[in-house]
């Protein structure tokens, strides 16, 4: 987000240099190139890095909030320089670092330590000349009283920009968690999708395991009741019906198996979805093992409202 901040913030610097440029040529006439030569040493280097901020490399973006805390800094200096050079306090261009402190917090989340940082820097540029003895004051009661506009600006500042860095970090955090459920889902689908495939895979091989078995109990059955009616005498038949008897409910019970394995891929292909409950559904299991083994202690601990198609 910070990049974007720079991005724009860049544009609106080089924006607003015009009225600077009207102002200066009026109100500073003499210095007016100097100030120009400040200008290209702060705004050049600036320019020259829009360009990268369209594809931002690794490297741009962990270093954007210093680019972007020194960018506004020299700006505050800037505007500093040009006021003294003007008529000093009571300068209008003054009051554009009040401007700034609410730009600043319109287009940057910084974290509390750099964002109080920057108000001291461009506090202390505003002060700075006063302490080096090049400035004065005139009206002391409406000094005061802009200092205290100016304190209570980034203070409101600095508590609106942690806010907004709070928020940005919980939507940051909800958009974690749905990437997550997201992925989750996916990778749940897709074993349901492998699943399918290897029951399908399953089902044809049941097909051709059961034409074989059922085709070898068929030929058992047939040469055991041969045998039977074509017994010798002397030999009880009883013997060969047997078998015949063991390959008849061994076919009886391959056909069941089919049956069932049919009957539930059938069931799963018609079977229509509707809301299902898990947290009631796991209570009911949790009561039917009660149930089943009462000599062991069974405990759910269920979030309610849970609610799934199946």
């Amino acid at each position: 987000m910070n990049v974007n901040a720079l991005r724009v913030g860049i544009v609106i610097t080089v924006a607003v240099q015009i009225p600077f440029l009207l102002y200066e040529w009026r109100a500073i006439h003499e210095q007016f190139w100097l100030v120009q030569g400040l200008r290209l040493l702060w705004i050049g280097p600036l320019v020259a890095l829009l360009p990268a901020l369209r594809k931002p490399s690794r490297r741009l973006i962990r270093s954007v909030d210093t680019i972007l805390w020194t960018e506004y800094v020299i700006s505050a200096v800037f505007i500093v320089v040009i006021s003294f050079l003007d008529r000093g306090y009571h300068s209008p261009l003054i009051h554009t670092l009040v401007l700034m402190f609410v730009g600043v917090c319109a287009v940057t989340i910084w974290p509390f330590r750099v964002a109080a940082a920057f108000f001291v820097a461009v506090y202390g540029a505003y002060w700075a000349p006063l302490a080096l003895g090049y400035g004065e004051i005139g009206d002391v009661t409406n000094w005061i009283g802009y200092q205290a506009f100016m304190v209570g600006t980034m203070g409101i500042v600095l508590i609106s920009q942690q806010l907004r860095l709070r928020l940005a970090r919980a939507d940051y955090d909800r958009r974690c968690r749905l990437v997550d459920e997201e992925l989750e889902a996916r990778g749940l689908l897709q074993r349901v999708a492998v699943m399918r495939q290897e029951r399908r895979a399953w089902l044809e091989s049941l097909a051709r395991f059961l034409r074989h078995e059922l085709r070898t109990q068929v030929v058992a059955m047939g040469t055991s009741l041969d045998l039977a009616e074509s017994a010798p005498p002397g030999i009880e038949p009883e013997r060969y019906l047997g078998r015949a008897r063991r390959s008849l409910a061994a076919m009886s019970r391959l056909v069941e198996s089919a049956t069932e394995a049919t009957s539930l891929e059938a069931a799963l292909a018609v079977e229509l979805l509707e809301p299902v409950e898990l947290s009631a559904l796991v209570d009911e299991r949790v009561g039917v093992f009660r149930r089943a083994h009462p000599e062991r202690s069974f405990h759910a601990d269920v979030t309610s409202g849970i609610e799934v198609l199946g």
